[in-house]
């Protein structure tokens, strides 16, 4: 089965979760308070997949937490009958379902943290990761509980539903840590199953990088990021050559080759911006041959992204042409 069959399975398959949840729940504004983490947390891995594709374990951990919020969002914690039966069955003193979300707000989370940190940091494997993974986790339960907290100012009696409490004084307290040890097992249970499934992206994505080339422009954050990283050989790229590079490459040509780049502004070898530059190039180096004349641009390198601030320069530039 192929990775794009699984992620559409597995997507498929959590909207029919979704659409259950949200038939006759217990009510309509818990229901949306419970599954929001889950849509948001969903909307993020999607937004980023182009740019960072995660493991089939975090992905299916993340599966199973979105579930969990759905289901609770369906029932309300308070209420999910498998654990009102445990809770009437051995006697306890109330519903626990909410610890099982709480327990899975460490436990999930920490592999997301865990693989981000490893895949896109400096940090190696060791105490000093485990720490800030658990730390992270811990982190993001306090802050789920003050986003309950105001919830409750907000709505008052309204709350008692999405909050769960079921009386417990010491509600916040036991969440908090039901995730602490959420996360601490994540780490220890599946820290090694976790790293072959690392190791098992890079095989199927054919990355096992050596050599870290990035853009002149010191304000990029890819920039920025490959300056960080460490056992990496770096080399910085002007940005229109490589332009003119890929399209060399594209097409099989050695070079050298006249090439014309149109594709925006870039921090050329001079320490100046470039834009519309004719380069006499092969893969290693590059002639500056001729380039358009620049223009000024209110507000700098941001003009870019804005057409009114772009014209704003040309009736300059055309003027001190000697066009009008």
């Amino acid at each position: 089965m192929s990775d794009k069959t699984k992620m559409t399975l597995g997507l498929v398959s959590l909207f029919a979760v979704l659409v259950w949840s949200g038939i006759r729940p217990h009510d309509y504004f818990t229901w949306f308070l419970e599954v929001l983490p889950a849509l948001l947390g969903v909307g993020i891995l999607a937004a980023v997949y182009p740019r960072f594709k995660f493991t089939h374990l975090a992905y299916g951990l993340v599966w199973i937490q979105c579930a969990i919020l759905m289901i609770g969002g369906h029932y309300t914690y308070a209420e999910m009958p498998l654990f009102n039966w445990i809770r009437d069955t051995f006697g306890l003193m109330r519903n626990n379902y909410d610890k099982v979300g709480h327990f899975a707000q460490g436990f999930v989370p920490a592999i997301v943290a865990r693989e981000i940190l490893l895949r896109a940091s400096p940090l190696k494997r060791g105490k000093l990761l485990s720490f800030i993974v658990i730390s992270i986790c811990l982190a993001f339960s306090a802050l789920y509980e003050l986003f309950e907290w105001g919830v409750a100012v907000w709505l008052g009696p309204r709350a008692t539903d999405f909050l769960g409490t079921q009386g417990n004084v010491w509600d916040t307290q036991e969440d908090m840590a039901t995730c602490l040890i959420g996360a601490i097992l994540a780490v220890l249970l599946l820290s090694k199953l976790h790293d072959k499934a690392i190791e098992h992206l890079k095989k199927i994505l054919e990355i096992d990088p050596k050599i870290i080339a990035y853009d002149l422009h010191p304000d990029y954050f890819s920039t920025r990021w490959a300056l960080k990283q460490r056992g990496f050989e770096l080399i910085d790229v002007q940005h229109h050559h490589a332009h003119v590079a890929s399209a060399m490459a594209e097409h099989g040509l050695a070079g050298p080759v006249l090439g014309l780049a149109f594709d925006g502004s870039g921090l050329g070898s001079d320490g100046a911006m470039w834009g519309g530059e004719l380069l006499c190039t092969d893969f290693a180096a590059f002639e500056r041959v001729a380039t358009l004349r620049p223009i000024a641009l209110a507000g700098g390198d941001r003009a870019v992204s804005t057409a009114g601030e772009l014209t704003q320069g040309t009736p300059a530039a055309c003027n001190s042409s000697g066009r009008g």
